[in-house]
């Protein structure tokens, strides 16, 4: 399974009974790329769980109208909690993402005026973000909520500061 597939399990089981939408809206709102950009595809991966037995679907009302919501079977549950255990494989621990880091790579292909631009454009964006994120964490930690999301929010902060760190290092090397 991939770890988007856990992930949905995880949502239905923290927040279930859960509608395909309700699944959907973390991903969507998600600060991340790379969950964000997964959020029309839990969908068909919701039909997909509840096919492997995963999920159970069931019609419920809803007002006037009645709407299918997912709940997490003990297969599903089962399947979760050794996902969460370790050993974790390689991959949880590689670097994440980043395209700044992949266009770095090529960055000679710039001229020398353009690529201090370049820094200072990936600067500014890697710091919109950290203050997003920032201002994310300052309201989950006010209201009380969401503890287990704080945190991850918080590691997102620290990636970004990693990040910036790692951005002024190569402006020096390359400035050298």
């Amino acid at each position: 399974m991939t770890e988007l597939e856990y992930c949905v399990l995880g949502i239905v089981w923290e927040g279930g009974p859960l509608t395909a939408y309700e699944v959907a809206k973390p991903f969507a709102e998600s600060p991340s790329s790379y969950w964000s950009g997964s959020a029309g595809a839990i969908y068909p991966l919701v039909r997909r769980l509840e096919e492997k037995g995963f999920l159970r679907g069931k019609s419920a009302q809803w007002n006037s109208r009645r709407k299918r919501v997912l709940t997490i079977t003990e297969q599903g549950l089962a399947a979760l909690r050794e996902w969460l255990a370790p050993p974790f494989p390689p991959s949880a621990g590689a670097a994440s993402f980043d395209p700044i880091r992949t266009r770095v790579v090529f960055i000679n292909a710039l001229p020398a005026k353009a690529r201090a631009r370049f820094f200072d454009d990936a600067e500014r964006v890697v710091r919109e973000q950290l203050t997003g994120l920032e201002e994310l964490y300052a309201a989950q930690r006010e209201t009380g909520t969401m503890a287990l999301d704080a945190l991850s929010t918080l590691g997102g902060m620290h990636e970004l500061r990693a990040r910036l760190a790692w951005l002024s290092e190569v402006r020096r090397e390359l400035s050298s």
